[in-house]
């Protein structure tokens, strides 16, 4: 009688648990379609904001992208400007902010960060798709952040 328990108990509890019965239930729920709207790159914004950042004489090199109400620089610093970075950096998020006012300014004085945002900006013209340079830039902001 007490075999006959045990057995029992342990097959309820291996049908129970099976990886087929778990699939059949999500398949029967409908999946949500989630519809996002196109990010639309703007390279005339971007164009601006390069021009703009350049021409502080404390930069070397520029690198702008602008996707939705985003704008990503990129500032290259050289020599004995290095010793001046977040004065810079303030510097040209200000100018940009005051040229930008609805848009979200992400400024960024890192090297591997200005490389990445000159990648992006050579392959915008119609190469990859928007969701991808979306994708690749919000992984460069968490880049930015830490």
């Amino acid at each position: 009688m007490k075999r006959c328990m045990v057995v029992g108990c342990l097959f309820i509890l291996l049908v129970g648990c099976s990886p087929q019965a778990k699939e059949k239930s999500q398949s029967a729920e409908p999946q949500p379609t989630v519809q996002t709207q196109q990010p639309k790159v703007d390279t005339a914004k971007a164009e601006q904001a390069k021009k703009l950042a350049a021409q502080d004489p404390r930069v070397a090199e520029a690198v702008a992208v602008a996707v939705d109400q985003k704008i990503f620089v990129g500032l290259k610093v050289e020599n004995f400007n290095r010793l001046r970075l977040e004065s810079i950096r303030k510097d040209n998020f200000d100018k940009l902010k005051t040229r930008f006012p609805n848009h979200e300014i992400h400024v960024s004085t890192d090297t591997k960060i200005f490389n990445q945002l000159q990648k992006q900006a050579k392959a915008l013209p119609g190469k990859i798709q928007p969701q991808q340079v979306k994708k690749q830039l919000d992984k460069i902001h968490e880049d930015m952040k830490g």
